[in-house]
């Protein structure tokens, strides 16, 4: 159910950071716009067969992230929208 027990890599934290944007970017999980004035988190990390990579997030999916995380201790970038439906298709009780 969790996808990030499947998971073999993971990424080494660069820089994370909380900023306020200045000017709209899209969030990497739901590519929904993040207009300035809003908060999001800027992770910067290394994964060794793909290099470094940049998530922008959004304070919506960091909601559904920590929810995520207290299901599965852990998260996947990019997958976090995939996890939630596969909990909701799996578990009776969430819907």
């Amino acid at each position: 159910m969790c996808m990030a027990l499947d998971c073999d890599e993971f990424y080494e934290t660069l820089r994370k950071e909380t900023p306020v944007a200045r000017k709209p970017h899209q969030c990497t999980e739901c590519s929904r716009q993040i207009e300035p004035g809003e908060r999001y988190e800027r992770y910067v990390g290394v994964m060794p067969r793909y290099g470094i990579d940049t998530w922008l997030t959004c304070a919506h999916c960091l909601q559904a992230r920590a929810w995520i995380v207290r299901e599965c201790t852990s998260w996947l970038f990019g997958a976090v929208l995939d996890d939630l439906i596969e909990h909701w298709d799996e578990d009776p009780l969430l819907r």
